[in-house]
């Protein structure tokens, strides 16, 4: 049995980016920062003397493998994309995708076998360019982190990157035998591919808002939708919704920030002129610190979010964390976040006329606005504990470092 005082070694299969991993080492350079949650686990991880920890991760902008070691945490980036070039594969010839990521499969694991390490954590099955190693990993225990779920999608599932990503997830759901899960909803999903399985729950951290928020900050326009730009994300639905909300609120402001294609800013830009909502919307696009887009974020009376399929969304948790007043679609987990207290407006998915009025709703009632926000604030309180949510991760390992070693 492995001593919970001993030093446990894991290595994290994952994908992310930050400003300080830009600055510090020139890595993804000029690339939107994502998967914010990795970046704060990190931090947290560098807080305690009991792990060391192993972050096997692509980049762009490099050409070989990259090591750094900042703290406990060891940073091994691998290159994606055209050997020896720094640059991705064209969508015309996309080898990686054609070859089922065999390259990057082979960076990954050719790093894991270098290392001395008691544990793999996979976090995000979804993401297949990266995820699709695990399975080539046998001689050390596993745990799979979920993040969502590519196979709920309901939108471009014929494109082959697409359906490549759901086989690839399924295939690991039906196989691995330990899960990280943070929902209800997502334990039931994975239950009905592997009823089998070690099933263990804590919550990704959270940011500090705190730190970079003031408390008296002003609202400055009425609703925020900050998310990845896509019509999975229901920004449509939103923009339908806010040409309804105008004929009560002429005035009624929507700021949408987030990353997509040009050809998907070009089209949405489209529908806002063809709806003259040029005085209502703006598009603010990409905002390259996650920081700045919840300074943001702060400035709005209400945030939106009618997604499709989203488990809980770090757009959602980061709203409760800000008190902002939540509408959104009833999908996923989100309806658990209701389940002592009311902090989101739950509409049917794709209701536009519901997802309208509940956004005036709130414009409307003062008392509304003000029970949402301080509930969303109790919520966030109560639920988003970042050190708890790291010892609850730590004890997973070493349970299932444990329960390895019975069996071998």
């Amino acid at each position: 049995m492995v001593d919970k005082k001993k030093i446990i070694k894991v290595a994290w299969i994952c994908h992310f980016n930050n400003q300080e991993i830009q600055n510090k080492f020139g890595i993804n350079k000029g690339q939107r920062e994502f998967a914010p949650w990795i970046t704060i686990m990190i931090e947290e991880i560098k807080k305690r003397n009991d792990i060391i920890l192993y972050i096997i991760a692509p980049a762009r902008n490099i050409i070989s493998n990259k090591s750094f070691i900042d703290s406990n945490v060891n940073y091994q980036f691998y290159p994606v994309g055209i050997p020896f070039l720094k640059k991705q594969w064209p969508f015309f010839f996309r080898f990686d995708l054609w070859t089922g990521y065999v390259l990057n499969t082979f960076r990954i694991i050719s790093i894991i076998k270098k290392l001395d390490i008691d544990i793999v954590n996979l976090i995000g099955a979804e993401n297949a360019y990266y995820s699709k190693s695990v399975m080539r990993i046998k001689h050390l225990p596993k745990i799979v982190t979920i993040q969502g779920f590519i196979g709920l999608s309901k939108f471009n599932r014929s494109s082959k990157e697409v359906r490549t990503r759901i086989k690839v997830e399924k295939n690991i759901l039906r196989t691995a035998e330990n899960f990280g899960y943070r929902t209800n909803f997502m334990k039931n999903i994975l239950l009905s591919y592997n009823a089998t399985a070690n099933f263990y729950e804590f919550n990704y951290p959270t940011t500090s808002l705190e730190k970079i928020i003031p408390n008296d900050i002003k609202k400055k326009f009425d609703i925020i939708f900050f998310a990845r730009v896509t019509k999975n994300k229901g920004i449509e639905d939103l923009i339908y919704a806010i040409d309804i909300v105008k004929k009560e609120y002429p005035s009624i402001t929507l700021k949408v920030v987030g990353d997509t294609s040009e050809e998907y800013f070009r089209y949405l830009e489209r529908l806002i002129i063809n709806l003259d909502l040029q005085e209502n919307i703006e598009i603010v696009g990409f905002i390259l610190t996650l920081k700045d887009v919840l300074k943001l974020a702060a400035q709005a009376r209400i945030s939106v979010l009618p997604t499709y399929n989203d488990i809980r969304s770090g757009t959602i948790s980061e709203s409760l964390e800000l008190g902002l007043p939540i509408v959104a679609y009833k999908t996923g987990a989100i309806p658990e976040i209701n389940e002592t207290e009311k902090c989101v407006s739950l509409v049917e998915v794709g209701n536009i006329k519901e997802l309208s009025q509940a956004i005036i709703q709130i414009l409307k009632n003062k008392k509304l606005e003000k029970t949402l926000s301080q509930n969303a604030k109790a919520y966030a309180k109560k639920n988003f504990n970042n050190e708890h949510s790291i010892e609850k991760m730590i004890n997973s390992y070493h349970d299932i470092i444990n329960n390895y070693a019975k069996i071998r």
